[in-house]
């Protein structure tokens, strides 16, 4: 049976790249079998993602991939920003998305599960401040269990 190549490895290569280039490796996913797989690598970074910086990324995340031969069957590589509904996970998803309106499920102080709907005002290395209808709320970053964001419409 032919060897995976695993995401950790591919993320180990390319990540030194992207954030030289103050890109955002958002995601990583390899599927399909050796010979017939798809490598899709999300982005994402302040300013937001173009078509002309998925097409450098490709560029530059092929190079690395070729020059290393990590991936010894045919694969087809995508790039693309994570698209809008995708869930905020990290520090600077929620830094990125800073006064837009977010519905978060979280864990409150006493452990029981809470879902709110706000604006994300500011966030810090450790907390997410949401503004709902009259207040502002404090949210710990690990004691969130899912985020997107909403439509404007």
């Amino acid at each position: 049976m032919k060897q995976l190549v695993s995401t950790e490895k591919i993320k180990a290569l390319i990540l030194p790249v992207l954030e030289f280039q103050d890109i955002d490796l958002v995601d990583i996913d390899l599927k399909g079998l050796p010979g017939n797989q798809v490598l899709r690598i999300f982005i994402d970074r302040e300013n937001g993602v173009s078509l002309d910086l998925c097409t450098k990324v490709s560029r530059d995340v092929s190079d690395i991939l070729d020059t290393e031969d990590i991936m010894k069957e045919k694969y087809r590589l995508e790039v693309s920003s994570p698209g809008f509904d995708r869930p905020l996970k990290t520090f600077k998803d929620f830094r990125r998305n800073v006064n837009r309106k977010i519905k978060i499920e979280y864990l409150n102080e006493t452990n029981e599960q809470v879902i709110s709907t706000g604006t994300i005002q500011t966030v810090d290395m450790n907390e997410v401040f949401l503004q709902e209808e009259k207040e502002i709320i404090k949210i710990t970053l690990t004691k969130i269990q899912s985020a997107k964001i909403l439509p404007l419409w």
